[in-house]
């Protein structure tokens, strides 16, 4: 999934579809932190 949406951002990229670059960007950054909220949360607690 993450490549294809990789992929997909590099594709408007190039066809200078800036907006659609932006908005893709957008769901890769989103879909990172609830990645990184996840693993955090399974984290033990430090002490």
């Amino acid at each position: 999934m993450a490549l294809d949406l990789r992929n997909e951002i590099i594709t408007a990229v190039k066809a200078r579809d800036i907006a659609s670059a932006c908005s893709l960007l957008e769901e890769h950054i989103t879909k990172a932190g609830e990645v990184l909220l996840a693993a955090l949360g399974s984290l033990p607690p430090q002490r």
